[in-house]
């Protein structure tokens, strides 16, 4: 597993002004979802049979983060 530096991200709210971030994911990629629960994003919902993949039609997963709960920028 590799590690998750967040040290530039963790400007990323303030810079842009952004409140709200979303990672959308196929509900079947397991290895994508435990990315997005690492970098703190909550499951907000799920779009059923929203895309076709390979002539299936699969599950996206919503996964937002809010800026306050956004690691806070380090220290200068």
């Amino acid at each position: 597993m590799f590690p998750i530096d967040l040290s530039d991200d963790a400007r990323l709210f303030p810079a842009r002004g952004t409140h709200r971030a979303e990672w959308h994911a196929s509900a079947p990629d397991a290895k994508t979802l435990a990315v997005a629960e690492r970098l703190g994003m909550t499951r907000e919902g799920v779009l059923r049979e929203s895309h076709p993949h390979r002539g299936v039609r699969q599950d996206t997963e919503v996964r937002p983060v809010l800026a306050h709960e956004w690691p806070p920028a380090p220290a200068a």
